[in-house]
């Protein structure tokens, strides 16, 4: 199964989450933005200065937003995380903790010192350069509220913040977001509903503006994730049905099928055992659509290591895989029980190996067959059975070639 395409989340603050991908060149101030100490400016004209690896931000920078909002801290792959402060344009201050672009745990202080607020990072206030209370009361009650980039808010409102039943509609490049829901000073926590531009639809629970405990995630192409979310991604125990029909039930993190579980794949096949990045990893068997049964070891999806691939009839190989073929050491069991022992590469026998009967005893030393007969030499003149019962017995048969 391929990985599970998830939306990306458009954050509702005075802040656009920054690099959910690498910068490009094209909007580079000073520096490469790919090695080093740069400048990059972003298309809504946020800039960022840090030190870039491979195309990322890493470790300490400074985001400066078009609404005179600014955050310096801790980045790790283009987003905060670890340690930071966020400045308000009108002076206000939330220094706490950040994780994957998210404020956690922090305290937003108005610009006398003051606090305002323990506990996640509040996004938008009213008090925010470019903010107009259209309707209503935006300070402590119901009202509307439309910033400069056309984001409106209409809800209820405490101290200033977006606090209690509300909605948000954000228009972007993409299209229109919406956030409805409960909010807890500015942010969504509890149950609530988040359509992105991109189609994708989640419906579930929320803690401080990201997707935390159980929910659904619909995506564009009409693939489901149903189950656990925690630090805005699926994590934990869930289900996801793939376009495709194929049906993941199990454990997922980050989005994918990561630990144990079963994927039945449209065709009727059915692999149970350990997954890895999304693919089998580890400990697992399939059963084939075709009744064909492996059990063993994967990586990235393939057959590798020791294990047993069954065949309808009953035939069967045991030994070494590697990505996917049968390779090294390996025994091949026919359905009458008998055995042809060698070394394989890419499925197939390579040079002479050792024919046993069902109770193991040795026959002979011989290249391998499919065609072959338990009893059956491979060389020498006389044709037929030329020892013993061979039909229904023990015996050697010698076939004309």
């Amino acid at each position: 199964m391929t990985r599970c395409s998830l939306a990306v989340l458009i954050l509702l603050t005075a802040t656009p989450s920054r690099a959910q991908g690498s910068a490009v060149v094209a909007g580079c101030m000073v520096g490469s933005c790919q090695e080093g100490p740069s400048t990059y400016r972003y298309d809504d004209g946020t800039v960022l200065t840090a030190t870039f690896v491979a195309g990322r931000a890493e470790g300490e920078g400074a985001f400066t937003f078009p609404t005179g909002d600014t955050r310096t801290g801790t980045l790790v792959a283009g987003l905060n995380d670890g340690p930071g402060v966020h400045t308000y344009a009108d002076g206000a201050t939330w220094t706490g903790t950040w994780r994957r672009g998210y404020g956690t745990e922090g305290t937003l202080r108005d610009v006398d010192g003051r606090t305002l607020v323990r506990g996640p990072f509040p996004g938008r206030r009213a008090a925010e350069q470019g903010f107009a209370c259209v309707s209503g009361t935006c300070s402590t009650g119901n009202g509307t509220g439309v910033w400069s980039d056309s984001t409106r808010y209409t809800g209820g409102w405490r101290r200033g913040l977006r606090h209690g039943l509300g909605t948000t509609v954000a228009l972007t490049a993409a299209g229109t977001f919406t956030d409805a829901g409960t909010y807890a000073d500015g942010r969504l926590a509890g149950p609530g509903r988040r359509e992105e531009a991109d189609g994708s639809v989640y419906v579930g629970t929320f803690r401080a503006g990201m997707r935390d405990g159980t929910g659904a995630l619909t995506l564009a192409d009409s693939s489901v994730y149903a189950g656990q979310f925690r630090d805005d991604e699926p994590n934990g125990r869930g289900r996801i049905t793939a376009s495709n029909g194929t049906v993941y039930d199990g454990e997922v993190a980050d989005g994918v099928a990561s630990g144990a579980g079963v994927r039945t794949q449209a065709d009727g096949s059915v692999y149970e055992g350990q997954f890895a990045g999304g693919q089998p990893g580890g400990e697992g068997t399939l059963r084939y659509a075709d009744g064909s049964v492996y059990t063993g070891t994967w990586r990235e999806g393939e057959r590798h290591g020791e294990g047993t691939y069954t065949m309808p009839d009953g035939a069967a190989y045991s030994g070494t895989f590697a990505d996917d073929w049968w390779a090294g050491e390996g025994t091949f069991r026919f359905a009458s029980g008998a055995t042809w022992t060698g070394t394989w590469a890419e499925s197939a026998a390579v040079g002479e190996g050792a024919y046993a009967d069902s109770t193991g005893t040795l026959l002979y030393t011989s290249r391998f067959s499919e065609m072959w007969t338990p009893g059956t030499p491979g060389d020498g003149t006389a044709v037929g059975c030329v020892r013993g019962d061979c039909v229904d017995g023990t015996g050697t048969f010698r076939w004309p070639d």
